[in-house]
């Protein structure tokens, strides 16, 4: 079972027929929720969509790759026609053209600091 290397090292797909075995049952309370069918389950789902996984995650690295170093992205054929095509986005709608809050992070000078500068009527700052 290939779900992360954290994942690896706690749980272990048997490779009978609807078996999944938790190796290192280090959460109390697992067998509540990871009950023999829900077992049965993860390794049905880890059966059926891993080795695509595994392809779209491999995929995913040499695209990352490639734009590392200095690709542009690749659009769809498909949508050729529009991006070549004469168009605007419409006017802002009224309830979007003023911004009223600013919610911020915590209680901090910069974090304040950045609130009262961003052009907001109001901000919400997080204490605690």
């Amino acid at each position: 079972m290939r779900l992360s290397d954290e994942a690896d090292k706690r749980t272990e797909l048997v490779h009978e027929p609807r078996t999944v075995r938790v190796t290192n049952p280090s959460v109390r309370g697992l067998e509540e929720i990871l009950t023999p069918d829900a077992l049965a389950f993860v390794g049905e789902l880890v059966r059926e969509f891993s080795p695509r996984l595994d392809s779209i995650l491999q995929k995913r690295i040499l695209v990352h790759q490639s734009l590392r170093n200095g690709a542009l992205p690749n659009f769809l054929d498909e949508t050729r026609e529009i991006r070549l095509s004469e168009w605007k986005v419409g006017p802002i709608p009224p309830d979007l053209r003023q911004r009223r809050v600013e919610i911020t992070g915590p209680v901090d000078r910069k974090m304040v600091i950045n609130a009262l500068n961003s052009g907001a009527d109001v901000y919400m700052a997080v204490h605690g």
